[in-house]
């Protein structure tokens, strides 16, 4: 009986091998937002995912396709995905008016990104 009780604890306390869709969502809106609220992501497409261990610790690196809300006053700009940077979102107040190469949304518009976020795992789950 003792045996069956660790393995059941060492199962659940190991939890799933990857994140939730609801930890990738809020991973992406992290990384977004960079700590302003300038999007909420409405909804998102894994595109490729690829689980590695680093130095004992488990992540999981996800590219996605994003549809968020422009919730910035100032509105959003985003700067399109090139061969060598993923999209970039900042908020409108960052600039006076719209540099070249970026694509001004209002407050309320809806946007697609395309990106890479990595999460880690922990004993507190997916971050």
């Amino acid at each position: 009986m003792a045996v069956c009780s660790a393995l059941v604890l060492m199962a659940t306390a190991c939890g799933p091998s990857h994140p939730s869709d609801a930890d990738v969502r809020a991973a992406i809106e992290r990384q977004i937002n960079e700590g302003l609220d300038k999007v909420k992501v409405l909804s998102f497409k894994k595109t490729d995912g690829q689980a590695s261990n680093v130095s004992g610790v488990q992540m999981y690196e996800v590219s996605y396709e994003a549809t968020s809300e422009c919730i910035d006053a100032s509105g959003c700009l985003v700067m399109p995905d090139s061969r060598l940077n993923p999209d970039l979102v900042y908020s409108g107040q960052k600039f006076a008016g719209t540099p070249s190469g970026f694509k001004h949304y209002d407050k309320g518009s809806n946007l697609i990104t395309h990106n890479k976020v990595t999460l880690s795992k922990s004993e507190q789950g997916w971050k």
